[in-house]
């Protein structure tokens, strides 16, 4: 996990403002790097907010950090026009998924073994692979910039077990 982080701020420099949606408890901000001098909100259903609903918070930020959620929430479309709506223009939103085509999941799933995951068996309501997630996010008006796959201890391409995605707001 701490290697996403570390991917994560690869991203955001050090004086500016970002919401972390689905932090935790500000996980992100624990994991920093180097000193960071910005502006950070820690949104998390564990703290009564909910992304599917209007978010309350009247300023914009440079980047929203949208890691491990959306596959655990049954409407993306609401979440993701929830999300341009705290996003300065132009700012960016950079999102973690784990990879449907991941080579452990095809195999487990070949083998008919159920994937377990953070707090029990698998909580994924909704499976993404490259395609799907730029489709997604193009589709709500934003536009995919970078698109890596992360792995350890070696990078398998796009059998790797996460995908992150920098994308900016367009509208």
């Amino acid at each position: 996990m701490r290697n996403r982080y570390l991917e994560i701020w690869k991203e955001i420099g050090n004086r500016c403002s970002i919401i972390d949606i689905g932090g935790r408890k500000g996980e992100l901000l624990k994991n920093c790097p180097f000193k960071f001098e910005g502006k950070y909100k820690n949104f998390d259903i564990i703290d009564g907010n909910d992304i599917l609903s209007p978010i309350k918070i009247r300023e914009k930020f440079d980047f929203v950090v949208f890691s491990h959620v959306i596959e655990h929430i049954d409407n993306q479309n609401i979440a993701l026009e929830n999300i341009k709506k705290v996003l300065k223009n132009k700012g960016k939103l950079i999102i973690c998924i784990p990879n449907a085509l991941s080579l452990r999941k095809i195999i487990n799933y070949i083998l008919g073994r159920r994937l377990e995951s953070y707090g029990g068996f698998e909580t994924h309501l909704v499976c993404f692979n490259l395609e799907t997630i730029k489709n997604l996010l193009e589709k709500h008006g934003f536009k995919c910039l970078k698109a890596r796959f992360l792995d350890k201890p070696i990078n398998i391409g796009k059998f790797s077990e996460e995908i992150l995605i920098v994308a900016k707001k367009n509208r």
